[in-house]
């Protein structure tokens, strides 16, 4: 009896070891989920001038708008829930940004210098952003909060 159920088992694991071996396995790789399926843009407040960034590949562009002075690049983007930071520290430039997509409030600094011994002509500049509410972000160069009178 012990040696029919033996048999009997082994024959039942041979049979969906079978019906496994058959199934198709999809090893490609499947690209990561993104919580994000926008550009990030932080618009300043006051000036208009923006950064747009793209989460998943790190690119972004800054466009000033006082006097049309742009700058793209790619730099690395990081997540921990709702806050996304950004930053892109190669020679010659500095453009940091934190972002609260809960809030929808976000910050950036976009600065460029002239390398030491370098003898290229850089513009170099240091732009602060300040975005106090990213929902309404336009990326038209308009002053979004007018002086007071």
């Amino acid at each position: 009896m012990r040696t029919v159920g033996l048999v009997s088992l082994m024959f039942v694991l041979m049979i969906s070891v079978s019906v496994n071996a058959q199934k198709q396995v999809d090893l490609k790789p499947k690209p990561p989920v993104s919580q994000f399926d926008h550009d990030l843009i932080v618009e300043d407040d006051v000036t208009g001038s923006f950064l747009v960034i793209d989460p998943m590949s790190g690119d972004y562009k800054f466009y000033r708008c006082s006097d049309g002075f742009g700058l793209s690049g790619t730099g690395a983007v990081k997540i921990q829930g709702c806050a996304v930071t950004f930053e892109d520290l190669t020679p010659g430039r500095r453009v940091l940004a934190s972002i609260d997509e809960c809030t929808q409030q976000g910050k950036a600094v976009v600065q460029t210098f002239a390398l030491i011994g370098s003898t290229a002509d850089v513009t170099t500049i240091k732009e602060s952003i300040g975005d106090t509410n990213m929902r309404n972000n336009t990326l038209g160069c308009s002053n979004k909060i007018q002086p007071a009178r």
